[in-house]
């Protein structure tokens, strides 16, 4: 071989290895990360800026695990939760109205969509 063969295929191998870096320590550990606000057990809030941020064509939303189990579609329009509960108001795209929903972590139940005064009953009935 001459020289300027080996110095192609040295080449070659400092890209290739580049690359292999760069996929190993930069985008698998991104692309594993769990993306949004973190609210226990699992489920996290998708912000609309998290959303846009990966391309996400959908809005706000709720979702456990990963995005294929979405608990509260879009667009989720504010969340309040503790250690127990979270508590979700999505807006309906369909008539522009308000939906409640309230999920029992610990024991992965939905409860809603209520209108507003059915949710404050059931927050009530479940000492919320």
């Amino acid at each position: 071989m001459d020289n300027n063969k080996i110095y192609r295929l040295n080449k070659y191998l400092i890209v290739i290895f580049l690359i292999y870096v760069t996929y190993k320590f930069v985008l698998i550990p991104f692309l594993s990360e769990p993306i949004g606000l973190d609210l226990g057990l699992n489920y996290r809030f998708l912000t609309p800026d998290d959303a846009h941020d990966i391309g996400f064509k959908e809005d706000a939303m709720i979702y456990k695990g990963d995005f294929s189990n979405t608990i509260i579609y879009p667009t989720v329009v504010d969340v309040v939760y503790d250690d127990d509960f979270i508590l979700a108001v999505q807006r309906n795209r369909k008539n522009n109205s308000l939906n409640y929903f309230i999920i029992n972590k610990k024991i992965d139940s939905l409860y809603g969509p209520y209108n507003k005064y059915d949710f404050n009953q059931i927050r009530k009935k479940l000492n919320v």
